[in-house]
């Protein structure tokens, strides 16, 4: 789960013209390379489930900035689901599943935020 202030309107919040458009550019540019369609990554407000995290292999990653770009293209390659709720920037939030980040293989991803997903193609999410 991540929490995003673009799913309100962070230039009403505060958030800087210039930081604005840079994290939508980032955001466009990391939503191609995952193959997703999330409102933000870069945000302090994640939350992981304890499968997750007993699933990936997270201790391999490193130990700075990229590391939570790592966790997300790691839960990526496991097809583990996704989710965002809107946050200000005071760090309140309400829970809103973000559903258009499913894969067509797996539609109910969305509904099992931070589980591994009943695909309906029969197959188990393979973790490498």
């Amino acid at each position: 789960m991540l929490g995003s202030r673009f799913l309100g309107d962070p230039l009403a919040g505060g958030m800087p013209r210039w930081k604005y458009i840079s994290n939508r550019f980032l955001t466009g540019v990391e939503n191609a390379a995952f193959g997703l369609h999330l409102s933000e990554y870069h945000t302090g407000f994640r939350a992981y489930s304890r499968h997750l995290l007993e699933t990936i292999p997270y201790r391999l990653n490193s130990d700075d900035f990229v590391f939570d770009q790592e966790l997300v293209a790691q839960a990526v390659r496991a097809a583990f689901g996704r989710g965002a709720t809107a946050i200000d920037g005071a760090g309140s939030a309400s829970p809103r599943p973000d559903r258009q980040t499913a894969p067509r293989e797996c539609p109910s991803m969305g509904d099992r935020i931070g589980q591994a997903p009943a695909c309906s193609n029969g197959k188990e999410p393979r973790v490498p």
